[in-house]
């Protein structure tokens, strides 16, 4: 009598697909709804970032009470281009801004940073960030399109991704 080899299980082909397809769910929702990589686009936010960089985003913070003045976020604002945007929110709801000589200011006072190499020409009438709305500008101010140059210069809750964490390629980096 010849012996018979032993026959594999199907079951265990069928486990490890179960395994493969568990794991792209849950990535499908961690990068849906926790953190999600993203690639720079343009000099506007330089030094820091540059175009071709990649930077961690947290979806969790896209939520007005995580947001505050400095923070570096990832929006969508579809009336001025169908990418990503990443800038730093220089305005909070009901700060006063402006832009006099160059100069970008908050409540009257001069915004830190970005004021190097501005077009000492430029103006911008006084507005008030609205309510869950953010004003929003890029670090290399002279070449960002941001508030100061959209015709609907807030960025609305909704409107945001989330935060941007770090760099991570490159090399990394804390945006924090």
């Amino acid at each position: 009598m010849a012996k018979s080899k032993p026959q594999t299980e199907p079951r265990g082909n069928y486990r490890f697909l179960g395994l493969v397809a568990a794991a792209l769910f849950f990535a499908f929702l961690f990068t849906t709804f926790c953190f999600s990589i993203t690639m720079v686009v343009g000099q506007s936010m330089e030094p820091l970032l540059h175009e071709h960089d990649w930077v961690v985003v947290d979806h969790r913070a896209s939520e007005k009470s995580a947001i505050s003045l400095g923070d570096m976020i990832v929006l969508k604002k579809p009336d001025v281009t169908r990418q990503l945007i990443i800038k730093r929110v220089t305005g909070l709801p009901g700060d006063v801004m402006e832009v006099r000589a160059g100069i970008l200011y908050r409540n009257g006072n001069p915004v830190p940073g970005g004021s190097a190499n501005v077009d000492r020409q430029e103006t911008m009438h006084t507005v008030t960030v609205p309510p869950k709305c953010f004003f929003v500008t890029g670090d290399n101010r002279r070449f960002s399109s941001d508030s100061r140059k959209w015709k609907q210069p807030f960025v609305k809750q909704e409107e945001v991704v989330g935060k941007a964490l770090c760099r991570c390629f490159p090399s990394y980096h804390s945006l924090q």
